[in-house]
């Protein structure tokens, strides 16, 4: 199964230990921008709780992605 179609950042982590630790770093920095966005909008009410969805389904994807870039460096998935 080819999960990389998926998730295409997580196709540049089969090349090195480095290419899977700055994927895994973009990843965390993508969370925390995200999070923090989702922080700010939190003031506003109906806002901040559509917010709060969108960034739990956003954490879900990425959490998904920065595994799927870990198996595909270990090439257990293409």
């Amino acid at each position: 199964m080819d999960l990389t179609k998926y998730f295409p950042g997580s196709a540049e982590a089969k090349k090195s230990v480095v290419h899977l630790l700055v994927v895994l770093v973009f990843y965390a920095i993508a969370i925390w921008a995200v999070q923090f966005l989702a922080g700010i909008l939190s003031i506003i009410p109906l806002v901040g709780s559509l917010a709060g969805l969108i960034v739990s389904i956003i954490r879900l994807y990425i959490g998904i992605a920065a595994i799927v870039a870990i198996l595909a460096f270990f090439k257990v998935v293409k």
